[in-house]
């Protein structure tokens, strides 16, 4: 399996002979073994140096061997072999050194806009789409770009709606039935009323 730089050990499994055929191989010390190593590039073997911090018995033949990041260092496949007067055969092996997964963005923190819709007989209005999208791109929220895509929803049958949007994000809002386009800002909150995050309407008459 692949070893990404800052995963230090690999286990194995050795082999002795029994008198009777092969058999694992109980209680090996560091001094019984000799591990070489050749990184890619390098034009011959080195041997590893073996203590009770590198090399430990985990039990039934199996064996664990930790390496260090200079060890480690190069990506590729790394050759690996283990020679012993006890072992049936020198244990070959090749340790695959791949870079560390980049590490994961942290979901971005989102406010919920919600609002509202009525007629002038004060009912819930009918329905219409609101509809959300970035006021300019490319843009970026934190770590991340957003997309141009909108997003949309409709108010429920009281008129109410809401609308998960990435905090700090430039949008801009429209509700073309209510004859609302505006651009705003989404807080830096968990919620917010549309009416609060929007300019006085009654300056737009």
């Amino acid at each position: 399996m692949p070893i990404h730089k800052r995963v230090w050990s690999s286990l194995l499994y050795l082999q002795t002979d029994s008198g009777y055929g092969p058999a694992p191989y109980i209680g090996a010390t560091s001094s019984d073994l000799t591990v070489s190593y050749a990184r890619p590039g390098d034009a011959s073997l080195q041997n590893k140096v073996l203590d009770s911090e590198t090399f430990r018995e985990v039990g039934d033949g199996y064996y664990e061997i930790a390496w260090t990041e200079g060890e480690l260092g190069v990506i590729g496949d790394m050759a690996v072999q283990i020679t012993g007067p006890s072992l049936i055969e020198p244990k070959r092996f090749t340790v695959e050194v791949v870079p560390p997964p980049a590490p994961s963005l942290a979901n971005p923190s989102l406010c919920v806009i919600s609002g509202s819709v009525i007629d002038l007989g004060g009912k819930p209005s009918a329905p219409q789409e609101i509809s959300v999208w970035p006021s300019k791109v490319p843009a970026s929220v934190g770590e991340s770009l957003l997309s141009g895509m909108n997003i949309r929803t409709t108010p429920d049958a009281y008129g109410n709606f809401s609308l998960a949007l990435v905090r700090g994000a430039k949008v801009v809002i429209t509700m073309l039935q209510s004859g609302l386009r505006h651009t705003i800002t989404v807080p830096d909150a968990e919620t917010a009323r549309l009416i609060d995050v929007l300019p006085p309407l009654d300056s737009q008459l």
